[in-house]
């Protein structure tokens, strides 16, 4: 073929109806199906070339031949030096490859379409479920696994988070962990109770998480709190002298004492000042033992103390009550210490008496 386009070119200038001929001619030989049928128009031009002008012959010829020779390497015994197309997105062609393949899952072509590479961390690119087996990947590139993913599968999958773990990117290119088939998990004072989520949420008032990859949050348990406010990394703290949690568990705040009643550290409740003690303040740590001359009237949680009564004394401040004179003695006034005898010519034959009786005439 290659020796009939150098005998063609030039008759084909001096003589385009003898080039129809020579044409003809190679026509009638043996050729593949695709060959006689690019030389078929040639062969109809023979037939009717005595009847057009030479200049009109030579413009035909010359447009069949470009169509005939443009690049067909089942014409021409040599390659055609065509440009080399691209290969379409998602494949690739090594060098000298006659035709592009495409990538398969958990890749994407390099820069130069010469091989795929594996998705970078972070992405990933399913397998076409149209394709043989999924051998072929989904999309042209790897996509990025969004915040609360993290890659699986070899690249092929974006998997969520679990529990108590979480994964972000915080810009286009910096993912929180930085390794994109792992999740972070939540630190100290953190907890995230749901999957494929993006962040950690600090633990709220009332609650604590000492562990990484905490799912919830402790509650505080009774005697102790936690702000809302506090940093997240501060545990529930014990309550002080002076004031309870008031609940068995879950407290923010702890609150003070009332009057006639007190607490040690870490308490879940105040407790009512014990009898002949008292507390008259708020947020009480102890209660007042009663002075000398008074008690409590044999009651609990008093904010202040009473004066023993006549008849009666209270000698020391050590949480005893208020005793009955004892007979022969009497006690006049309210909040004494002491009792007195009774008087010559008087007398007193019972206890607790606020003063003596005269005795009876004869006696």
């Amino acid at each position: 073929m290659t020796r009939l386009l150098d005998a063609c070119v030039p008759l084909a200038v001096v003589d385009p109806i003898a080039t129809c001929a020579l044409l003809a001619q190679h026509h009638q030989r043996p050729h593949t199906p695709a060959v006689n049928a690019l030389l078929e128009p040639t062969l109809q031009l023979v037939h009717v070339s005595a009847e057009m002008s030479a200049l009109t012959v030579f413009t035909v010829m010359i447009s069949l031949m470009l169509n005939l020779f443009a690049c067909n390497p089942t014409l021409l015994s040599f390659s055609c030096t065509a440009a080399c197309t691209p290969c379409f997105p998602g494949s690739y062609s090594a060098l000298g490859s006659s035709s592009c393949t495409l990538c398969g899952p958990g890749t994407e072509p390099d820069a130069q379409a010469a091989t795929c590479v594996a998705c970078a961390s972070g992405y990933y690119n399913p397998p076409d479920p149209s394709s043989q087996g999924g051998s072929a990947a989904l999309y042209p590139t790897c996509l990025r696994c969004a915040s609360g993913k993290a890659t699986g599968n070899s690249q092929t999958t974006c998997d969520s988070c679990s529990a108590g773990t979480y994964s972000t990117w915080s810009s286009t290119s910096v993912r929180v962990p930085p390794d994109g088939s792992t999740c972070a998990s939540c630190t100290v004072g953190y907890y995230q109770p749901q999957s494929g989520q993006r962040n950690c949420i600090p633990c709220p008032g009332g609650s604590y998480s000492t562990t990484t990859g905490a799912s919830s949050c402790t509650p505080c348990v009774g005697g102790y709190y936690r702000t809302a406010t506090a940093p997240p990394s501060l545990g529930c703290q014990k309550c002080l002298a002076g004031t309870a949690s008031l609940v068995t568990s879950g407290a923010e705040v702890c609150k003070q004492c009332d009057p006639g009643t007190y607490s040690a550290a870490g308490a879940q409740t105040c407790t009512n000042c014990p009898m002949n003690t008292y507390a008259n303040i708020t947020g009480a740590a102890a209660c007042i033992n009663c002075p000398a001359g008074y008690d409590t009237q044999g009651t609990t949680g008093r904010t202040q103390c009473s004066l023993c009564l006549a008849g009666t004394y209270n000698p020391n401040n050590n949480r005893a009550s208020c005793q009955d004179c004892p007979a022969g003695q009497y006690q006049s006034s309210d909040g004494k210490t002491s009792c007195f005898k009774c008087p010559q010519g008087q007398y007193a034959d019972t206890t607790g008496n606020d003063a003596c009786s005269l005795c009876p005439a004869g006696t």
